[in-house]
């Protein structure tokens, strides 16, 4: 399975109009609407351990594990990682425009007007150290980088990674923690 599967992600089924729940039974519920991404240096302030293991409650799945990185030493080497993807993503004109095009949505919290010079810039001007300065500053202030790994590579895997990454975020913002994926080393 790849990128041309044609498995369905979800199905939807609708019937008839019945009563909700007076209040949901899982707390995620609650914070549906908080959940969002951090664009930005974290303060490093370290994640206790109860936190980290409210998170990991969020991978169920069998054939899925997360790892939780913490030391200097580890995110460092993640770090080296990410800014060599950053490298062969933004020395790419394809990518750099997707890239631009997506930011020009605004999809980021950005303003209108800033989104769309943010478009121009991303897919022409800025320099790709300039990507890397801000994805290596994020990531070394960060306490924690945790991986999701799947034994299988599928298309099932994968969408079951990305479930289990929104139940991770829905159990952040529980703790009152906030998450900034990182998807160029894929």
């Amino acid at each position: 399975s790849g990128v041309d599967d044609k498995t369905p992600a979800v199905r939807v089924r609708f019937e008839g109009a019945g009563r909700l729940p007076a209040s949901p039974p899982d707390p995620r519920f609650k914070v549906l609407t908080h959940r969002h991404t951090h664009h930005g240096v974290y303060d490093g302030a370290p994640v206790a351990a109860e936190h980290l293991a409210a998170l990991g409650d969020a991978c169920t799945e069998p054939g899925l594990r997360i790892h939780w990185i913490t030391s200097d030493d580890g995110r460092a080497q993640v770090d080296a990682l990410v800014m060599g993807a950053d490298a062969v993503l933004l020395s790419n004109p394809d990518y750099r425009h997707e890239l631009g095009e997506l930011i020009g949505t605004g999809v980021f919290g950005t303003p209108w007007l800033l989104a769309t010079l943010g478009r121009f810039a991303v897919s022409h001007l800025m320099p790709a150290s300039s990507f890397s300065k801000a994805d290596h500053k994020t990531l070394m202030s960060s306490p924690v980088v945790g991986i999701i790994c799947a034994q299988a590579n599928s298309h099932q895997a994968q969408i079951r990674v990305g479930q289990v990454l929104e139940r991770i975020y829905l159990a952040a913002t529980l703790q009152g923690l906030s998450l900034q994926p990182v998807s160029q080393l894929l």
